[in-house]
């Protein structure tokens, strides 16, 4: 019989069993290290899309205020204009106008879909975090537990060929 009442082969197979464990655990580690890796380059496209959707947004605003100013200068214009040479000016600049709005009033919904995209991006992202951090939490107490488990067990291995290597030593003696 070896220690604690175990013979070689179970020996063995207990530092087998450790073994595997400690490979499963950083195979564990590993997937978390590429699950963290993949959420920062995801966060760093969703950041990417949310300073390309904040200069669409901006471009829009100061496209729509140069077409107001447009517009209010069309409208001078009438008033200075004669009547039928401004109002063909009028109704030019005016589907002009329109046609432009349309587009913008387009691109507007283009980007309201792009920012829900966004939003449902960050909300699944969140997600992955969390699954992360559970991981890593379950993770870290079955390395713990796995430790202070092993230390016992060392300290009573130890202790038992301490005792054998003694009870043989007195029987060499004798």
């Amino acid at each position: 019989m070896g220690l604690f009442g175990m013979s070689e082969q179970e020996l063995k197979k207990f530092a087998a069993e450790l073994t595997e464990k400690e490979v499963s655990l950083k195979n564990l580690e590993s997937d978390l290290h590429l699950q963290t890796e993949n959420i920062k380059h995801e966060r760093e496209l969703v950041a990417a899309d949310q300073a390309r959707l904040s200069q669409e947004r901006e471009k829009i605003a100061a496209e729509r205020g140069e077409l107001e100013v447009r517009r209010q200068e069309v409208i001078r214009k009438e008033v200075e204009a004669k009547a039928g040479f401004a109002k063909v000016q009028e109704e030019t600049f005016r589907g002009i106008i329109e046609t432009r709005l349309a587009e913008l009033d387009s691109r507007q919904k283009d980007l309201d879909r792009c920012a829900a995209r966004v939003a449902e991006d960050m909300e699944k992202i969140a997600v992955r975090e969390g699954e992360v951090a559970r991981r890593e939490l379950a993770v870290t107490e079955r390395e713990q537990q796995a430790d202070a488990g092993f230390a016992d067990k060392v300290a009573a291995l130890a202790a038992e060929a301490k005792r054998q290597h003694e009870a043989n030593h007195q029987e060499a003696n004798r």
